[in-house]
């Protein structure tokens, strides 16, 4: 059987959708499955074809309609990309279109489905509320394309039971076969590498990782900060990631005279990122709401202990034995919580050994053998 996974974005792109897709296309090949991954070329620059990690990767430019007459038009020329795209499912089959985060994708996919009769397995991952651009808030095509692939799905999945509820309500459906399967972690595999880490050493650091966009909460981190920089002199915030906001982000540090103990290090990968959670005091995920969380659970699985909101994935695996959950759109709770945790390193070094048990339970191998699972109904329903 062939798989195509279908993200709403991929490398070099970074993020959690492209790591889960990542994880699981490398997973699924050592699972005896054909994999390839079908995504956005964009930016056009891209190559469209090329593998990373031994992965297929197949782009095509995804046409979406805006409200000028140029992108209407331009949108018309998804015609071909659809062509391409069935091309490529037709040489593969039998396969599973296998929509992770419906994004530009959606169309695709249900024309995939309803045309072609090709089976398309959608998992949720937040977008309808986590998307940096509201694109379900702003665009009625994005709600009609989602509207109308949720109901012909042949499974769905959600990487928490939040993200199908959103779904729910937001699109007046019942889901009543929808399932959670959370995203995956693989703790030897995290635990076995070295690394090393630019933040200087010799001072303590407290860290975040996440895109640097507005909807991700960095900036009300940074006003807790300053709120406790004072009180705790050889204490570091380390921020990894990149986005837009990055220079708003170095401009508040500048102003409040805090930037010598703010370090935006950038995007940061294996090695270097298992060296952060590593040398970290805690995690702090200031994001107001969380499909999941995947960043929490890799901090977990190293020994850390884990401040995030209360709304969301991470209710799923995240209580007071591991961390705390609390409204992170509130500074003054944000600056109680840290201030709790740096006052109280016993309390954290056992959260920390809470959260390293709690996150076997999130385990790729487990992961995907639910994904297995579903992939088997899905083609026997299939054949019937």
């Amino acid at each position: 059987m062939s798989i195509a996974l279908f993200p709403s974005a991929f490398h070099p792109h970074v993020g959690g959708v492209e790591t889960v897709t990542l994880t699981m296309g490398k997973k699924l090949q050592q699972m005896g499955y054909d994999v390839v991954v079908v995504t956005n070329r964009f930016p056009e620059d891209l190559p469209e074809f090329e593998f990373v990690d031994g992965l297929p990767v197949h782009r095509f430019k995804f046409r979406f309609p805006s409200r000028n007459v140029t992108s209407l038009l331009d949108f018309w020329q998804g015609i071909n990309t659809f062509i391409q795209l069935a091309a490529l499912l037709k040489h593969s089959s039998p396969v599973i279109l296998h929509v992770i985060c419906a994004s530009t994708n959606t169309l695709y996919a249900l024309l995939a489905k309803t045309i072609l009769k090709v089976p398309v397995v959608l998992s949720l991952h937040g977008e309808t509320f986590a998307d940096s651009k509201s694109m379900y808030d702003r665009s009625a095509f994005a709600r009609w394309s989602l509207s109308h692939l949720l109901p012909v799905c042949d499974r769905i999945t959600g990487c928490s039971r939040m993200v199908i509820d959103d779904a729910e309500e937001k699109f007046s459906i019942s889901l009543p076969e929808a399932t959670v399967i959370g995203n995956g972690v693989d703790q030897e595999m995290l635990s076995a590498m070295p690394g090393s880490t630019t933040v200087p050493r010799g001072r303590k650091y407290i860290l975040t990782v996440g895109r640097l966009v507005e909807n991700k909460g960095v900036r009300r981190l940074l006003e807790a900060f300053v709120r406790l920089h004072e009180d705790f002199s050889d204490l570091d915030l380390v921020i990894a990631g990149d986005g837009p906001e990055l220079q708003a982000l170095n401009e508040f540090a500048i102003e409040h005279k805090i930037n010598d103990r703010v370090h935006l290090v950038g995007t940061v990968r294996n090695e270097s990122l298992v060296a952060l959670y590593r040398g970290c005091e805690f995690l702090i995920n200031p994001s107001p709401r969380e499909s999941f969380g995947l960043v929490c659970l890799e901090a977990m699985s190293l020994g850390k202990a884990v401040i995030a909101t209360n709304n969301g994935g991470t209710r799923d695996f995240i209580s007071n034995n591991e961390g705390r959950l609390i409204d992170t759109t509130d500074v003054d709770a944000l600056t109680v919580s840290i201030r709790e945790l740096l006052n109280h390193p016993e309390l954290v070094q056992e959260m920390g050994k809470c959260a390293e048990q709690k996150a076997k339970n999130y385990s790729w191998q487990s992961v995907m053998q639910q994904y297995a699972d579903l992939y088997d109904s899905v083609g026997k329903n299939t054949c019937a």
